[in-house]
């Protein structure tokens, strides 16, 4: 933008697909070892993704040699959406005539969101001291959709089965701030640090109306970094932190 200034952009896109089939045999016994039955599945999926990303960047240098700000800006959506059928033929013996069919069909789809914030500021005292700040957002939606379905011959239509369908959604935001200073007297090195963070989650069945959420308050998070060169060129270090 300037002989100071910078700014990029960047898109990713995204498209995949997959159609996997497959074929199971499997004999059926009671416990005990008598012969029930013997069947065989069919399976066939579809599976289909796309998404899209978004980043921007700016990035300006001041004056003052060692000073910058710097601010990123990062979105992604996605979406996934799934076809599997099941169709099982069961029979009293391998080769005789099928006894009982049963088609099963689960769909689904699948829906993301990110984004993420973030702004850095850096500025250079002196050669030996340094002060870093910053600012940082990052908030996620998610969303889960899955029907289970079995064929009823008498209707000739596939019904869903509640008690084995998922519908939900949720949301996850964490703000953070820090704040970092560095610096040496003579062979004494130090760097003081803060950091601030907040965050909330919220979920809902969508089918139910029941709803969870933790939502945890502002808390600190301070850390210390102390060292001291010694002769023949040792050195000691101490260092404290908060997780």
């Amino acid at each position: 933008a300037t002989d100071r200034s910078t700014i990029s952009v960047g898109l990713i896109q995204v498209h995949g697909s997959m159609k996997p089939t497959e074929t199971l045999y499997s004999d059926s016994a009671f416990q005990g070892g008598a012969y029930k039955s013997y069947s065989e599945r069919n399976t066939r999926t579809e599976r289909v993704l796309n998404a899209t990303g978004i980043s921007a960047g700016f990035k300006h240098l001041f004056a003052r040699k060692g000073e910058e700000i710097t601010a990123d800006i990062n979105y992604f959506s996605g979406r996934m959406e799934s076809d599997a059928l099941y169709a099982t033929t069961v029979y009293p013996q391998k080769g005789e005539q099928a006894m009982q069919d049963i088609r099963q069909q689960i769909l689904g789809t699948g829906d993301n969101q990110f984004i993420t914030m973030q702004s850095d500021y850096v500025r250079t005292f002196n050669k030996n001291a340094k002060l870093e700040a910053g600012l940082r957002a990052q908030l996620r939606s998610l969303s889960s959709t899955q029907g289970n379905y079995f064929y009823d011959p008498g209707t000739g239509q596939y019904v869903q089965v509640p008690n084995a369908s998922v519908n939900y959604t949720n949301t996850d935001d964490v703000y953070a701030a820090y704040l970092s200073y560095s610096g040496s007297v003579k062979d004494f090195g130090y760097k003081l640090g803060l950091r601030a963070e907040r965050s909330n989650y919220d979920a809902e069945l969508l089918d139910t109306k029941q709803n969870f959420g933790n939502s945890y308050p502002i808390s600190l998070f301070p850390s210390v970094f102390l060292s001291q060169k010694l002769k023949n060129k040792q050195e000691l270090q101490m260092s404290y932190t908060r997780r």
